[in-house]
């Protein structure tokens, strides 16, 4: 089973915008969104179609969704990577780990 896919339907938008306004991930964001009240589905969509980010959805065991993983300011082979999980239910069983994996595989 996969640990990712791409996140590439509106649906996928608005997860990532879902996980990327919990406060505990919007801290994480770059000023320019840090401090701005905007709703998950435009930082959703702002994050998925940014031609220098690609965006995935990390799965979980059951191929759930449960956080995101991406790319950012991907230029001439350089990128910084970033993700978070959904919720602390998640957390602690090595998801992003092997979300990484996939993501370094890709």
């Amino acid at each position: 089973m996969p640990f990712i896919r791409p996140a590439t339907t509106a649906e996928d938008a608005d997860y990532v915008g879902r996980v990327m306004t919990q406060p505990e991930v919007c801290r994480w964001l770059s000023a320019e969104w840090r401090n701005t009240q905007v709703s998950p589905r435009v930082l959703g969509t702002m994050a998925c179609k940014n031609r220098r980010n690609v965006v995935f959805v990390v799965l979980g065991d059951q191929g759930e969704p449960a956080g995101v993983i991406g790319l950012s300011d991907v230029e001439d082979g350089t990128a910084n990577w970033w993700g978070a999980l959904e919720s602390a239910q998640v957390r602690g069983r090595g998801l992003m780990t092997r979300a990484l994996e996939a993501l370094l595989d890709h």
